[in-house]
């Protein structure tokens, strides 16, 4: 159920409800906490515990009140806000990984990036890690960082180090929402590909809806990071705002997120820009949310 004012508590049939969404904008700090401890405190005892989403929470200091409140999940612009995230401890350096990807691109040798890869232990470990998991399903285990860059190819390489840029040490809520929110962008535009007027370019489109919310990840300005990474020219255009096709993908994807308050309107006119109805793009975005959902829990 959707509660936007205090009068949607008075719905005859709420004892029968577990999940309830509630519109945070509308309601001030006070009635916000009373209206949560009132929905925990009618709950009919044997029920399901009940379920609170914030929706439209709008920053990370609004997050945090709504944790305080007792909210269960949350959805809004504080996910993909420019709001600093904390740095972490323990991780990968996700700083190590942009003149790795910018020399895979620039066809630097295996052994020379390999080289590099020895100076980033953890980020070796991963590497080695996924290559002999048992999804794999290699004859021998691999323990040659050469070797293993042979094995996954350069493309396949690229892919697997851009997602590394969003592996978070111990993440938080919004770290890890902003990960999510970054592999489905990616993912939806990968299944789109070649649908309407998107490009049947699929690799492209993953690398722009992930590249699309780095500088919030890294905290560092977003041309400055492609400039590093030395995408290929559509990519860069894309994310840059360059008006184009691949730009007009973006956009939807980006609207059609958990962390964008979007009306029907800006959705509908998104959509036929791409060319593309409605029917197409939901079941995209729905099957890469599942995806990125698992991408993240395997990885954890």
């Amino acid at each position: 159920m959707r509660i936007r004012d205090a009068s949607d508590t008075q719905w005859p049939l709420i004892d029968d409800l577990e999940f309830f969404q509630i519109d945070v904008t509308s309601f001030d700090g006070i009635d916000l906490r009373a209206l949560s401890g009132e929905l925990r405190k009618k709950q009919p005892a044997e029920a399901a515990p009940r379920r609170l989403l914030a929706r439209d929470v709008q920053s990370h200091d609004e997050f945090q009140f709504c944790v305080k409140c007792g909210f269960d999940l949350f959805q809004g612009p504080f996910i993909s806000s420019r709001e600093s995230l904390r740095p972490t401890s323990g991780g990968i350096n996700r700083m190590a990984i942009l003149p790795i990807l910018n020399g895979v691109r620039n066809d630097q040798s295996f052994a020379k990036i390999a080289e590099q890869l020895k100076n980033e232990p953890n980020l070796s470990y991963k590497l080695l890690r996924y290559l002999n998991s048992a999804a794999m399903g290699l004859q021998q285990p691999i323990d040659n960082l050469t070797q293993a860059l042979v094995l996954i190819g350069r493309e396949k390489f690229y892919r697997w180090m851009s997602l590394l840029l969003f592996d978070f040490a111990n993440p938080s809520y919004r770290e890890r929402s902003l990960a999510e929110s970054a592999l489905a962008r990616g993912r939806t535009l990968e299944l789109l590909a070649g649908k309407g007027q998107i490009p049947n370019v699929p690799d492209h489109l993953f690398l722009i809806g992930l590249f699309s919310l780095l500088d919030v990840a890294l905290g560092r300005p977003l041309p400055e990071l492609l400039e590093e990474a030395r995408l290929p020219d559509a990519v860069r255009d894309a994310l840059l705002g360059v008006a184009g096709a691949f730009a007009d993908a973006l956009v939807l994807a980006v609207l059609g997120g958990a962390d964008t308050t979007t009306s029907p309107e800006q959705m509908s006119a998104a959509l036929e820009r791409c060319g593309i109805a409605d029917t197409d793009y939901t079941p995209a975005a729905a099957a890469a949310l599942v995806w990125a959902n698992q991408t993240l829990s395997e990885a954890a």
